[in-house]
Formats: C-alpha cells, sequence, structure tokens
C-alpha cells in the first residue's frame, strides 16, 4: 500500500499546522525529527511510504513545534536522579509519555489528522517499525 506524497504541499501544511515558517527537510534518516531551538522538522525519505505514515510523522513532529519545549538537556540529568542506575531508560519512558501528550493536544487541535494517526500506526506496526514482533508487549 503506497501513494505517491506531494511533498512541496505536504511541506506547506506543515507550516500551516505549526503556525510558523519552520525550515522541512527530507533526508535519508531512520525516522522523523524536530528541533526545537533551531526549528527544523526532517522527514524521512522511505522506499513505499504511504500517504498515512507521512502524515503520521509530519504530524507528531509538528506536534512537537507547538507543545514541546526545549527542555531537552533537562531531562537526562533529572532521570539520573530518577534512576541513578538506569537513567537512559527512565528517559525513554519520560518521552514517551511526553509524544503521547503531545500526540494528544494535535489531535484535539486538528481532529481530522486522527485517522491517520491510527492507520499510519497499524501500517508501522505491520511493518515491525518499533521491533516489537513476536514480543509479549
Amino acid at each position: 500500500m503506497s501513494t505517491n506524497v506531494n511533498v512541496i504541499a505536504k511541506k506547506m501544511l506543515a507550516k500551516i499546522l505549526a503556525q510558523e515558517n519552520i525550515t522541512i527537510i527530507h533526508a535519508g534518516v531512520r525516522t522523523a525529527t524536530f528541533d526545537l531551538k533551531r526549528r527544523i522538522l526532517t522527514l524521512p525519505i522511505w522506499k513505499d511510504m504511504s500517504g498515512d505514515v507521512y502524515d503520521l510523522l509530519l504530524m507528531h513532529e509538528v506536534a512537537h513545534a507547538l507543545y514541546s519545549s526545549n527542555i531537552g538537556h533537562l531531562i537526562l540529568p533529572a532521570c539520573e536522579k530518577i534512576d541513578p542506575k538506569y537513567p537512559k531508560a527512565a528517559k525513554r519512558f519520560i518521552n514517551v509519555v511526553l509524544d503521547a501528550k503531545d500526540e494528544r493536544l494535535i489531535k484535539l487541535t486538528y481532529p481530522g489528522g486522527r485517522g491517520s494517526f491510527f492507520r499510519g500506526y497499524a501500517e508501522l506496526i505491520d511493518r515491525n517499525f518499533f521491533g516489537t514482533k513476536d514480543q509479549d508487549i
């Protein structure tokens, strides 16, 4: 299930959703990212990326633009206090919680994107993107 993605239209959409003139880059990266300080949204170039997966990644990162604060440098030191033995595990847990918070907020702000989240995550799980296949989670 693949579709052609109109990259120019999607760049404009990302700027509109983010409510600012963020920079959008397409690169050969493993996943999408948003640089909170420099305001750069990086989207991956994947073979056979569906429109839903593209929209999921775009909206997830735009959610960071809208709702995340630039506190990344504070998280690991805090995690070292929370769990000195496994601070990186605590950081991953906090990142998941913050991602869920941001995704909830963007779906409330732009409810039309909920379907892309649902279908996009289903596709990523089918592709074993998260490495959870055959695991009891």
